[in-house]
């Protein structure tokens, strides 16, 4: 297994930051460390995202990636920056080819078996459920049916009374963003 899909899956969390700034991005992403969180997303939606991720890849044990990656442009500029992952919410076939030319994880979004099949067709199998509140945890024993080999990251609308449940159902990981004050406290 990848170590980094090796760590997510020992980890089995990660905090997905959003913020309006870069500095309002390393603050919080300074207090998710301090309460123990060791794998960021990064998202695309902060204005200079890069700069986060950069910030970040200098600190000791931690995994920073890139989310809410569209663009092969924003996927570069988060590869420049250091992220050991880049996250869509969707599958983009150039993102993938992107990715495996630059030997960086790409765990791509997805919601139905015809996204499955194409993510898995183009050789990704370590996949974003997005949005996973739209869905119960059971969908994931009902994908993994047809699909034994995908590992499902659900994300979107995860909290603190939902996140256990998403992994007894087979979940690798689960991110978090909004549900994340609820999980660490007052923590954002």
């Amino acid at each position: 297994m990848n170590p980094i899909i090796e760590k997510i899956h020992d980890e089995q969390f990660i905090a997905v930051l959003r913020a309006d700034t870069v500095e309002e991005a390393i603050e919080k992403g300074e207090k998710l460390i301090q309460a123990g969180i060791r794998i960021l997303e990064v998202t695309f939606t902060i204005p200079e995202a890069e700069k986060v991720i950069e910030y970040f890849t200098r600190k000791v044990d931690m995994i920073v990636g890139a989310g809410t990656v569209i663009t092969i442009e924003q996927a570069q500029l988060a590869v420049r920056a250091g992220a050991q992952f880049v996250i869509s919410p969707g599958y983009d076939h150039e993102l993938g080819k992107f990715a495996k030319e630059h030997h960086i994880v790409y765990i791509p979004g997805v919601v139905t078996p015809t996204d499955i099949m194409q993510t898995m067709k183009d050789g990704f199998t370590i996949l974003k459920l997005f949005p996973a509140n739209a869905y119960s945890p059971s969908y994931i024993k009902h994908l993994k049916g047809p699909f034994p080999n995908i590992e499902l990251i659900p994300t979107g609308g995860i909290t603190n009374e939902t996140a256990q449940q998403w992994l007894d159902a087979g979940a690798l990981a689960v991110g978090m963003g909004s549900g994340l004050a609820a999980i660490k406290g007052p923590v954002l």
